[in-house]
């Protein structure tokens, strides 16, 4: 975007129009952190090459605490809901009738994904290893695949490349609405 000898007049005066509008409007550095930490996010520019290595490793690292937080917060939220739901009676143990337990405010369970018959029987002891890593070991792990992968061109769509990666990915994916 800086001024090039081979630009005509005119190119070279909406340049620095650009510049100067646009000098003024991003000096804060907490802003700075969080586009940075948007733009790394993003599978066509998370080689952040325009920063030196230590900006570049401040932000994956800034971003991977960011995501264990999220991460934890969800699983303590989590838990804390199965735990008070398994504190309220059942409506039929108690025997209230179907109807009221109809009318109440809270939504119905989500349906249970089906697993297959490979998980349903040998789930439980080949993925006790992921599951017993820390969140900050999973968090650096995927962090560290997704800087390794290759830059996705500036044309393509980054959605589609999140929805392809998370169907292969299997452990905590990067989220970009958690994030940004």
């Amino acid at each position: 975007m800086g001024p090039n000898e081979k630009d005509c007049p005119t190119v070279k005066e909406v340049k620095a129009a650009i510049r100067g509008s646009l000098k003024d409007r991003y000096t804060d550095p907490a802003l700075q952190d969080f586009l940075h930490k948007c733009t790394a996010v993003d599978p066509r520019f998370k080689a952040l090459s325009y920063m030196d290595n230590a900006c570049r490793e401040h932000i994956y690292n800034s971003l991977t605490t960011e995501i264990v937080a999220i991460e934890e917060q969800r699983e303590a939220t989590e838990t804390a809901g199965a735990m008070s739901s398994a504190g309220r009676a059942d409506p039929e143990e108690s025997g209230e009738s179907s109807s009221s337990s109809s009318s109440s405010s809270h939504p119905p369970p989500p349906t249970p994904i089906r697993k297959s018959a490979m998980a349903e029987l040998f789930g439980e002891l080949f993925n006790t290893e992921e599951r017993n890593k820390p969140t900050l070991q999973l968090v650096k792990g995927e962090v560290t695949s997704y800087m390794a992968a290759d830059s996705t061109s500036l044309d393509s769509d980054p959605l589609a490349w999140t929805v392809i990666t998370e169907t292969t990915s299997n452990s905590c994916p990067i989220r970009e609405e958690e994030v940004c």
